[in-house]
C-alpha cells in the first residue's frame, strides 16, 4: 500500500517516515515528497522513494501522487496563501484517485478563533468536498514551541503572555507524528476527525516547572492584549507579529487550546509524554479521566467524548460543516427549488431577492422544511452593486464562510434593438450581467480555496429573439463572461459554469422540471474537477 507524506523533510515529516520504517512498511511503499531532495538523501538511500514536488506546483503533484494509496498532508506554515496551496496537493489526489487523506489541522478549528483556525478549517472543508475518505489530525501545539524557549524564560526571568489562566494541551512532535502514521497504517478507511493533545498546562505552571527544574526563578508575567503587543514590540517584535501572537494567546485564555479527548493516546497506543510542566516529576492538579459518553445522532451510544468521530454523522460536535448556499434571484419557480435542493444537500441557505414580502415567505417557508440547516432571507436588489455586495457579505458574516453561488437573476423584459427606453435597458443589463459580476467577485472572495459558482444562462444566448432583446443580449453577455471566468479559475479549485436553460422552467416537461434543474446545479457543485466545464446546456 503505498503511502505519501507530504513536507518529509520538515520535522513532522520526518518522524512520521521514521514511524512508517518502524512498523514494517516496505522502505519502498513510502513516498517521502520534498521540495529539496537533496535533504532526504538519508531516507532514499534506506530504499524510501523520494519524489520532488511543490506546494505551489499542482503539476508537479500530479506526477508526485502516482500511485499514491494513502496520503498525509503536512499543513503548510504561516498564514496567507496557505488554502491554495493545500488546494494544490487535493486536487493532485483526486486526480490520482488516492484512496485516503489525512490532514495536520489545528485544534478545533472549526470553532476556534485562533488566527490560525480559519485556514485549517477551509482546507478540511475543501478536502471534504472531494468525498475522498479522510481524517483530520486536529493537533494542539508542540511541547517543543515551549521547552524550546526555557534560555529565554530564565534570561527574563519570566513567561510573558496574555494567556490568562487558559490552559494548552500540548504534545510532542513525536506523539503526534506516531498518530499520524498509526492512520496512515490503519485498515480503517472511514472519515474522522481526531481532536488530540496531551496532559494540560498553563503558562503560570510552566513557569512553576521551569522554575524547580532551572534553579532561576520565572515568573509568569500575564499582560492584557494590549499590553502584550505593546511589551512584544518593545521587545523587538514587528507589530503585525505582536498583534498576530496576541490573537493566538486570546484563543488560549479561551480555552480553544486544551481538549479533554484521549484520542492521542488512543491512537498511539501508550500515554503520551508529558507536558513541560511535568517534565521533571510526577504530575500534579491533574483532572481525573472522564469517560463521557454520548449518543451520536445516528443512535449508536458509547462513543468517548472526544474520540474520532466519522464525518457527516454530526453537526455541531467534531464535524466540518458545509459553506453556505447563496442564491440570489429567488422565486415560485427555480430559484426557490435552488434552495431546497442545497439545503437537502446539507448546506446553510442564503436567499437575497427584490421583494422583501415574498423572501420572508419563501424563508419561512425553507425553513419549516429544514430542521437542521439555518436558512434566512436578505433583501437586495441585482440591478444596484452596492445593494448586492452588501446583502451577500451579511449573509456571510452571519451564516458562514460561502461554498455555493446561484445566480439566478434575470430581468424578462419585452423590449427591441431599437427601444429607446434607455434607463429600462441599463436595468435589465445590470440584472442579467452586471449583477452576476458582483455576486461572483463578492463570493470568490470569500470561498476557502474551494467551490462552485453557477450562473442560470438561457437559449437566447444562442437564438436572440428581437421581441427580448435586452434579455437575449443579457445572456449571450452572460454566458460569455462565465467562459472567461472559468478560464481565469482554472486550477485555482472553483468551478465556474453557467447552466443553458433552453426550453420553458415548469412547462410540464420533466427535463424542465425546477426540482430536476436544482438538481443539476448541486451535480455540478459535486462534479470531479476533471468534468469540470464553463457549461451546461439543458435542452
Amino acid at each position: 500500500m503505498p503511502i505519501a507524506v507530504t513536507g518529509a523533510s520538515g520535522q513532522l515529516g520526518r518522524l512520521v517516515v521514521e514511524n512508517l520504517l518502524a512498523t514494517g512498511i516496505p522502505a519502498a511503499n513510502i513516498i517521502a515528497i520534498v521540495r529539496n531532495t537533496a535533504k532526504v538523501v538519508d531516507f532514499a538511500a534506506r530504499g524510501v522513494t523520494v519524489r520532488h514536488a511543490d506546494y505551489t506546483d499542482r503539476t508537479a503533484y500530479y506526477s508526485a501522487l502516482d500511485g499514491v494509496e494513502r496520503l498525509l498532508l503536512i499543513s503548510t506554515p504561516g498564514v496567507g496563501a496557505t488554502v491554495m496551496r493545500h488546494a494544490n496537493v487535493v486536487e493532485a489526489a483526486v486526480a490520482a484517485g488516492v484512496g485516503h487523506i489525512a490532514y495536520t489541522s489545528i485544534l478545533h478549528a472549526d470553532t476556534s478563533s485562533n488566527p490560525l483556525a480559519d485556514e485549517h478549517a477551509a482546507t478540511e472543508k475543501l478536502i471534504a468536498a472531494t468525498r475522498i475518505p479522510a481524517t483530520m489530525l486536529r493537533n494542539a501545539f508542540y511541547t517543543e514551541l515551549y521547552t524550546s524557549q526555557i534560555p529565554t524564560y530564565t534570561a527574563v526571568g519570566a513567561v510573558v503572555s496574555a494567556t490568562g489562566e487558559g490552559r494548552i494541551s500540548a504534545a510532542t512532535r513525536a506523539d503526534f507524528a506516531a498518530a499520524a502514521a498509526a492512520v496512515l497504517t490503519s485498515d480503517d478507511n472511514e472519515s474522522r476527525i481526531y481532536e488530540l493533545g496531551g496532559p494540560s498546562f498553563s503558562l503560570a505552571e510552566l513557569a512553576d516547572e521551569v522554575t524547580a527544574v532551572t534553579g532561576t526563578p520565572v515568573a509568569h508575567r500575564n499582560l492584557s492584549e494590549a499590553d502584550f503587543v505593546t511589551d512584544r514590540q518593545a521587545a523587538g517584535m514587528g507589530s503585525g507579529a505582536a498583534l498576530f501572537a496576541a490573537a493566538v494567546d486570546a484563543s488560549i485564555a479561551a480555552g480553544e487550546m486544551e481538549t479533554g479527548s484521549t484520542s492521542l493516546a488512543q491512537l498511539i497506543g501508550r500515554p503520551r509524554h508529558r507536558s513541560p510542566k511535568h517534565s521533571a516529576r510526577p504530575p500534579r492538579h491533574l483532572p481525573s479521566p472522564k469517560a463521557d459518553s454520548h449518543t451520536w445522532p445516528s443512535g449508536r451510544p458509547g462513543i468517548p467524548a472526544g474520540a474520532a468521530q466519522p464525518l457527516n454523522t454530526i453537526q455541531k460536535e467534531g464535524t466540518m460543516p458545509k459553506g453556505i448556499a447563496v442564491i440570489v434571484g429567488v422565486g415560485p419557480g427555480l430559484g426557490i427549488a435552488l434552495a431546497r435542493a442545497f439545503s437537502e444537500a446539507g448546506h446553510p441557505v442564503a436567499l437575497l431577492a427584490r421583494n422583501k414580502e415574498r423572501l420572508d415567505q419563501y424563508t419561512s417557508e425553507l425553513s419549516a422544511l429544514s430542521a437542521h440547516q439555518p436558512v434566512r432571507g436578505y433583501a437586495a436588489d441585482a440591478a444596484d452593486p452596492d445593494s448586492l455586495r452588501a446583502a451577500i457579505n451579511t449573509a456571510i458574516n452571519e451564516l458562514g464562510a460561502p461554498e455555493v453561488l446561484a445566480y439566478n437573476a434575470a430581468l424578462l423584459r419585452p423590449d427591441t434593438p431599437t427601444d429607446r427606453d434607455d434607463a429600462g435597458w441599463a436595468n435589465s443589463l445590470a440584472v442579467n450581467v452586471l449583477g452576476a459580476k458582483v455576486a461572483a467577485e463578492t463570493v470568490l472572495a470569500a470561498l476557502p480555496g474551494h467551490g462552485s459558482l453557477l450562473f442560470t444562462g438561457g437559449g437566447l444566448a444562442y437564438a436572440p429573439n428581437p421581441a427580448y432583446a435586452s434579455l437575449s443580449v443579457g445572456k449571450t453577455a452572460l454566458r460569455a463572461y462565465v467562459h472567461t471566468l472559468a478560464a481565469e479559475l482554472s486550477g485555482t479549485g472553483v468551478h465556474a459554469t453557467v447552466v443553458t436553460i433552453d426550453g420553458g422552467i415548469g412547462g410540464g416537461e420533466e427535463r424542465f422540471e425546477p426540482s430536476v434543474l436544482a438538481q443539476a446545479y448541486v451535480d455540478l457543485h459535486h462534479q470531479a474537477p476533471e468534468d469540470w466545464r464553463p457549461e451546461l446546456m439543458r435542452s
